[in-house]
C-alpha cells in the first residue's frame, strides 16, 4: 500500500462552495443585524443563511455578525480610550490622592514636582502611544469597510 492515509479530516476538509459564497458575500456588508434599516435587514438575512448552512451560533457570530459590527466596535473603542487616556480630572474628584494614572502623573510632575523636562517627555511619549494606537484603530477600521 503506497497511498498516504490522513485521518485528521477537520484540518483538511474543503470548504462547501455554498458556505464559501455566503462568507464572502458577508464580507462585503456592513451593518447592524439588530437595526431596523436596509443594512441591518441585509446582516440579519446573513446571519439566517449562515444559520441555514449549518453554522452553529457562535460560528455565525465569529464569521458574520462580528465582521460587521467590526467599525462599531473600533469606533467605541477610540471613542472611549482617547478622552480617558487624558482625563486627570475625574479621578482626581472621584478617589482623590490615592488613584494613579498616566495623565494625573504628568500633571503632578509640572505642579508640585517642577520637573517641566520630564513632565514634557512624558506627555509626548502618551502622545505618540495615543496616536499609533489611533492610527493602528483606523487602519484596522479601514480595512474591514474597505476590504
Amino acid at each position: 500500500m503506497t497511498e498516504r492515509i490522513y485521518l485528521d479530516w477537520n484540518a483538511t476538509a474543503p470548504l462547501r462552495p455554498a458556505a464559501r459564497d455566503a462568507m464572502l458575500a458577508a464580507l462585503d456588508q456592513v451593518g447592524n443585524p439588530s437595526s431596523v434599516h436596509t443594512e441591518g435587514r441585509a446582516a440579519r438575512h446573513l446571519v439566517e443563511a449562515a444559520r441555514d448552512l449549518f453554522a452553529s451560533g457562535r460560528g455565525a457570530f465569529l464569521h458574520v455578525t462580528l465582521p460587521l459590527t467590526m467599525p462599531g466596535i473600533v469606533a467605541a473603542a477610540l471613542l472611549t480610550f482617547i478622552p480617558a487616556i487624558g482625563d486627570y480630572v475625574t479621578p482626581d474628584l472621584l478617589g482623590g490622592a490615592q488613584t494613579t494614572t498616566i495623565a494625573k502623573i504628568i500633571q503632578v510632575l509640572f505642579t508640585s514636582g517642577r520637573d517641566w523636562p520630564y513632565g514634557s517627555a512624558l506627555g509626548f511619549l502618551l502622545m505618540v502611544v495615543t496616536l499609533g494606537g489611533t492610527l493602528l484603530a483606523l487602519r484596522t477600521l479601514r480595512r474591514e469597510v474597505i476590504g
